[in-house]
């Protein structure tokens, strides 16, 4: 979030998740060590004022609708 507001009524957490998806994505694309694992805190639910299961819907929902799920790596690569 560029200006701290309230943002609970935007679809600003679904396009968060979106951008750190496709950033990931294309870090695995060209670098050697994958990433494997995100750990990603609730998005917009401090000073964005979003409800804790909005924001877990915005993100579950973006996650869902990858048109290319990320595959998740080996054991051995972890």
């Amino acid at each position: 979030m560029r200006v701290p507001m309230d943002i609970a009524r935007t679809d600003q957490v679904y396009q968060a998740m979106w951008s750190m998806l496709l950033a990931v994505r294309q870090h695995n694309r060209f670098q050697s060590r994958r990433i494997c694992r995100i750990a990603c805190p609730g998005l917009g639910t401090a000073t964005g004022q979003m409800p804790y299961a909005e924001a877990a819907r915005q993100m579950s929902l973006r996650t869902g609708t990858s048109p290319r799920p990320p595959r998740f790596c080996k054991t051995s690569e972890v």
